[in-house]
């Protein structure tokens, strides 16, 4: 069925990503508007993640890990570490002013990395705020039925390791496609 124009089901994804967006304080999404297994690394797309690049300048950029298991994440992870260089190059100026962002940060969701790179920690309550944008979005629980016991488990166990009893941890995995870049002067 169609409302005002789009699928239900575009309509439901739409209000999910803002129940999301407002229980983890998100000001800005982009939608390339891709259907779910649909995601290509293409001209196309390749473009309009660089020029994202150069819009909004980060300093850190985080994907999915090229080997997971779903399709759109693979494509999605490829196509954001080539972007990320080709961001940085003198070329296209029509589409910004060329940006280097300092690295690319992997992160799990279904395939969990046996040495990560790094181990973030956080309190409890940031779990619970993650735990209930996940419960915000009826569309992937009915899909991924246990992601709430995972997203739990895995953050005790990432925590655990990283701080100890009470500490919850991510775990992340830094892309190797284009070298990472420190400034040590930065730093001090």
């Amino acid at each position: 069925s169609e409302i005002s124009g789009k699928p239900a089901a575009m309509k439901s994804a739409e209000k999910e990503m803002q129940d999301a967006d407002e229980i983890l304080g998100i000001s800005k999404r982009v939608v390339f508007g891709l259907p779910c297994r649909g995601v290509v690394n293409d001209k196309e797309n390749f473009e309009r993640c660089m020029k994202l690049i150069r819009n909004f300048q980060p300093h850190v950029i985080f994907t999915h890990n090229p080997t997971d298991f779903h399709r759109d994440h693979r494509a999605v992870s490829l196509m954001v570490d080539e972007a990320r260089q080709k961001a940085a190059e003198n070329l296209q100026p029509d589409w910004g002013e060329p940006w280097e962002t300092p690295m690319v940060l992997y992160f799990e969701v279904f395939n969990l990395f046996s040495h990560p790179h790094f181990i973030i920690t956080f309190p409890k309550e940031c779990l619970d705020k993650k735990l209930k944008a996940m419960e915000s979005q009826p569309s992937q629980l009915s899909v991924l039925r246990v992601i709430k016991q995972q997203i739990t488990g895995r953050a005790m166990d990432r925590g655990a390791f990283a701080g100890g009893e009470g500490v919850y941890g991510e775990a992340f995995m830094m892309s190797n496609f284009y070298p990472a870049f420190v400034n040590l002067e930065k730093m001090r």
